[in-house]
């Protein structure tokens, strides 16, 4: 499989109050939390911002990850794996929205292994135990991002929309608390109090 990681920074962060990517738990911006938990796993690791972003992560992320423009505004995520598909058609992209806060090694291979095993799938993403499947923590095949992009020339910019029309397999975990994502202000003190102490591994 081609495979290559996006994480998704170019949110404007407005119920957060700040810039969430810059957001710092134990040290370590979430974009750099992201970076760490994929680079094990994945060689090509792709950051997407908005231009006003870039000169935030010039010195910030090592120079081995690749900082994209999102060429799309105002239209969310969707921009970002938009973005992807131009740079490379052909590849399956792991996504990951920087927010996930408590994003680990052992979330990414657990996902990495379910898309080895069960071939044929055009999205493998993780699914809570509200049956909520999310669609930016996810491997999308080239035929997904293939038909986001139809979706954005319709102005139908959600990546849900793709998750509800194509065979998507959903993925559970033991701890959900990997699926918490950061969208309200919150203290660094309350998130490192509360981060999981065993590994995530599937349900």
């Amino acid at each position: 499989m081609n495979l290559k990681a996006i994480i998704l920074a170019g949110g404007y962060s407005t119920r957060f109050g700040q810039d969430k990517s810059l957001f710092k738990v134990n040290g370590e911006t979430l974009v750099e939390r992201a970076i760490q938990a994929l680079r094990p796993h994945i060689e090509e690791i792709h950051l997407a911002v908005r231009k006003e972003q870039v000169n935030n992560f010039t010195d910030l992320v090592p120079r081995s990850i690749i900082i994209l423009e999102d060429n799309l505004r105002d239209i969310g995520p969707g921009a970002a794996l938009f973005k992807a598909f131009q740079v490379d058609p052909l590849a399956h992209w792991l996504v990951l929205a920087c927010d996930f806060v408590y994003v680990n090694h052992e979330a990414i291979e657990a996902l990495l292994q379910e898309a080895s095993i069960h071939t044929g799938y055009d999205i493998v993403c993780y699914q809570n135990s509200e049956a909520y499947s999310e669609p930016l923590f996810a491997i999308w095949s080239p035929q997904a991002l293939a038909e986001l992009r139809d979706n954005i020339d319709k102005t139908i910019y959600g990546p849900m929309a793709c998750l509800k029309s194509l065979k998507c397999l959903n993925v559970k975990l033991n701890d959900e608390r990997v699926l918490f994502n950061l969208n309200s202000p919150v203290t660094e003190k309350d998130l490192i109090f509360s981060m999981p102490k065993t590994s995530s591994t599937l349900a």
